[in-house]
């Protein structure tokens, strides 16, 4: 049994919002349009001008920006092509968090619940988040002992 995990993630790759509400077989629109943050997104929560990125599973709307179906070339091939720059940035957190916490790459024991596997997967996203936190933190406090060398 398979469950969808839509997520968001920052540039470093932190989980800013993650849902798991469906089953894998649940399109990834249906899924989101499900989710809490979809209801926050239709009520405004983005600053003017700020939009999510996603595939050509969601619709495009003011919040979700989607790609052109269907180019060969021109400005819309460009837009793309960059548009799918930005989306490689979630496959990329969730490789790291998965990478991170192993258990995530084979199936739960036949004891887990749907239920406890949803709240694992949201504590493993919370701890890949303090652990880029105390990486990031580590990194500065470094260059702050440098500079006084």
């Amino acid at each position: 049994f398979g469950l969808n995990c839509q997520a968001v993630c920052d540039v470093r790759g932190r989980f800013l919002d993650i849902s798991i509400t469906h089953g894998a077989s649940a399109p990834d629109c249906l899924a989101f349009e499900n989710s809490e943050l979809y209801k926050r997104l239709q009520k405004g929560v983005l600053a003017q001008d700020l939009v999510l990125f996603g595939d050509n599973a969601y619709i495009n709307s003011i919040f979700m920006a989607t790609p052109y179906p269907n180019t060969s070339g021109g400005s819309k091939d460009h837009y793309n092509f960059y548009h799918s720059q930005l989306r490689i940035r979630i496959k990329c957190a969730f490789g790291m968090l998965v990478q991170r916490w192993s258990d995530l790459r084979m199936a739960m024991p036949i004891g887990i619940t749907v239920k406890k596997t949803i709240t694992l997967v949201n504590c493993l996203a919370k701890l890949h988040n303090f652990c880029i936190d105390e990486v990031d933190a580590a990194a500065e406090g470094l260059r702050e002992d440098v500079s006084h060398i």
